[in-house]
């Protein structure tokens, strides 16, 4: 993956977390993944799966395509 898509990854979880003004620990809970996978893609260190970004989603009550929209191309 491109450092740029991961970074828009790791903005794109900041801002949707924060509208919905969870922490990291509230929102890994939520989404039923690890805190450190969560903080891993937080920082942008971590891309996580397929799998975890559908977790994520389902949390933030976003759909796939406003979490991962126009970032994951090609």
């Amino acid at each position: 993956m491109k450092e740029e898509a991961q970074l828009a990854l790791r903005d794109r979880l900041a801002s949707l977390r924060a509208q919905k003004g969870l922490t990291l620990d509230q929102l890994a809970l939520e989404a039923g993944v690890s805190r450190r996978t969560v903080a891993g893609i937080a920082a942008g260190h971590v891309v996580g799966s397929l799998e975890t970004w559908l977790r994520i989603g389902q949390a933030l009550e976003v759909s796939y395509d406003e979490l991962l929209g126009g970032i994951l191309t090609d």
